[in-house]
């Protein structure tokens, strides 16, 4: 992909493993975040136990976090990932006077991360990363594509289509950038630490269908 869409990754490249080949068992949110983080599997047995809970367990220390809703089905999240932690918050939860983005996740990871508990850390963090709408997900200010900016990567699809496709980079040019100021947070803690980032789903903005079948 000619686009530089990630380039805090690109600059640690030779520090990272890459998944080549992922799948996910589900186009919906809760169900991925289920098969994701639980011992369920696609036969919808029930969740015995959650990741988290099994760090809980074995005596970690957890701060889980998300910047998606709580409708519907999604309180099952809370229940999935937020239960067991030692801090949880949403970014709807703080006081910010203005549209919320993931980032805004970020100060209060950082203090939640700098606890003074002697305990090993984990984090969970759920994103609104390039959810639908696109467009909504990047702050106006951070675009690296206008939304009628025209290259080879999109300049054979309509208007719309080419606009879907520039929001959606620009998630993922943000997202990037949410990465790359939490992995400078890790190493500057001077404590060992990794990182694990997946996608919940899929999303295919040049077809103007944005959830990706399974097959």
């Amino acid at each position: 992909y000619s686009r530089k869409t990630t380039p805090e990754m690109d600059k640690i490249k030779d520090e990272l493993v890459r998944f080549s080949d992922v799948r996910s068992a589900s186009i919906y949110t809760v169900d991925a975040v289920r098969y994701i983080l639980t011992a369920s599997d696609v036969n919808q047995a029930p969740v015995k136990y959650t990741f988290s809970s099994a760090c809980k367990q074995a005596g970690y220390w957890i701060v889980s976090a998300t910047s998606q809703g709580h409708w519907g089905r999604m309180r099952n999240w809370e229940q999935l990932v937020m239960g067991p932690a030692d801090v949880s918050f949403s970014v709807h939860d703080l006081d910010i006077p203005r549209t919320k983005y993931d980032t805004d996740l970020l100060p209060p990871l950082f203090k939640a991360l700098r606890s003074s508990d002697s305990r090993l850390k984990m984090a969970v963090v759920h994103l609104m990363g390039s959810h639908m709408k696109f467009q909504n997900q990047c702050p106006a200010d951070q675009r690296a594509w206008a939304p009628d900016f025209i290259d080879e990567c999109n300049r054979n699809f309509d208007v719309q289509i080419r606009e879907n496709v520039n929001h959606y980079d620009n998630t993922i040019h943000f997202t990037d950038a949410f990465l790359g100021k939490l992995v400078r947070h890790l190493k500057s803690s001077g404590n060992p630490s990794f990182m694990v980032y997946v996608s919940d789903h899929g999303e295919t903005p040049e077809t103007g269908i944005v959830r990706c079948s399974t097959d």
